[in-house]
């Protein structure tokens, strides 16, 4: 888009040149002059959407998921005297059915 504005200003200037009067002259100052700003703008936003490319890298995790991560994957420390119940064993059996206190 930036490129067509430009050529579009360029023409204006040329235009402008052609009336060969002291207005058309400043006029196509004034048109080369914005017709130049956007080929520079948009050689600039060209560079910058190659940088921002190179950025595009998983950011650093926070100290807090590092954390978090290695307590995740740490092994459990085994207690002495109690049996070990994993996760999936417990999941696996359901609980006892508790029966209702009947009284008559």
């Amino acid at each position: 888009m930036l490129v067509r504005l430009s050529e579009f200003f360029e023409a204006a200037a040329e235009q402008a040149k052609a009336s060969e009067t002291d207005v058309g002259w400043d006029l196509s100052c004034d048109f080369a002059e914005a017709a130049a700003t956007l080929t520079d703008l948009g050689e600039d936003l060209h560079d910058a959407a190659d940088q921002l490319r190179a950025l595009d890298r998983p950011a650093k995790p926070s100290w807090q998921a590092r954390v978090a991560g290695y307590y995740a994957t740490a092994p459990v420390p085994q207690r002495t005297g109690t049996p070990t119940v994993t996760p999936e064993a417990s999941a696996a059996a359901p609980p006892p059915a508790s029966r209702p206190i009947r009284t008559r």
